[in-house]
């Protein structure tokens, strides 16, 4: 599988293990105690799916993976996916997930139909790739998942909550963003003032009482930076979001897409009511 200028590999010796749980470390700041073991690696790579992304000029050299297992009998779980920092930002995680749609495309067991995987709601490059650009949904969130885990630097002082998202792998979205197309009816709208922006408009407009087709939710574009400078505004966003996210889904909405505006530092969550798609 080869696309641009990487290469989407299988692994098959203990060498590329090392070299994936390296990344592992670098991508997470992970301490040795929450670095997933060389032999479970190895083995899930017999049975479930350890794919690697390698520059084509040195196809000996591991730049990122993805590593997931089947869900008997008719989903997939994508449990993890890292790129090297120093290559992050060049489509390799959209590279290896898709090599992970092929795979389930082509499997011999046609009823998996759904890929799922958990990730940081606050974590904005995450957050394009998999609903912008991959076309995954999702409402279900998952409260402090890992509980507050020690040695995961990127984490530090934060919960660990996570949204449970669903790659529908036959759906048209889906199949349109695999194709490059993932523009959508409403993505501008939401800056011109056509989607309500939940944060906003909550109290004033009283939203409760309401039940509109699209909602946007603004998110911070450097929730990160945010954690590192103000830990108390890190809190502060990662309960909003998780109260925002809990209370819509209850109302029978879903998130369908992610919008980021580079030029005005503005980041949307974009949740529709589920009888709307």
């Amino acid at each position: 599988m080869v696309s641009d200028s990487y290469l989407i590999k299988r692994i098959s010796t203990m060498d590329e293990v090392h070299q994936i749980m390296e990344i592992m470390r670098k991508a997470w700041d992970l301490s040795d105690l929450e670095i997933v073991p060389s032999f479970e690696i190895k083995a899930v790579s017999d049975f479930g799916i350890v794919l690697t992304a390698r520059p084509r000029e040195d196809p000996e050299k591991i730049v990122g993976y993805i590593y997931g297992f089947p869900m008997f009998p008719d989903k997939h779980y994508s449990h993890m996916m890292a790129i090297d920092p120093n290559y992050q930002n060049q489509n390799i995680g959209f590279l290896l997930k898709k090599a992970h749609y092929n795979l389930v495309l082509n499997s011999t067991n046609p009823r998996v139909r759904t890929i799922h995987w958990t990730f940081d709601p606050l974590l904005p490059q995450n957050a394009y790739l998999n609903f912008h650009k991959l076309g995954c949904v999702c409402a279900d969130y998952r409260v402090n998942y890992y509980g507050k885990p020690k040695g995961i630097g990127i984490y530090e002082g934060v919960s660990s909550d996570r949204l449970y998202v669903s790659w529908i792998v036959d759906s048209e979205v889906v199949k349109n963003c695999m194709q490059g197309f993932s523009e959508r009816e409403y993505e501008n709208l939401v800056y011109l003032n056509q989607i309500i922006d939940f944060r906003r408009n909550e109290k004033k407009e009283g939203l409760n009482s309401t039940q509109q087709s699209y909602l946007a939710v603004e998110v911070p574009a450097n929730y990160q930076d945010i954690r590192v400078a103000d830990l108390e505004q890190a809190i502060y966003w990662r309960r909003y979001f998780r109260e925002t996210a809990i209370q819509l889904f209850k109302r029978g909405y879903q998130i369908i897409d992610y919008l980021s505006d580079s030029k005005h530092q503005k980041n949307h969550y974009i949740f529709s009511l589920k009888n709307e798609l």
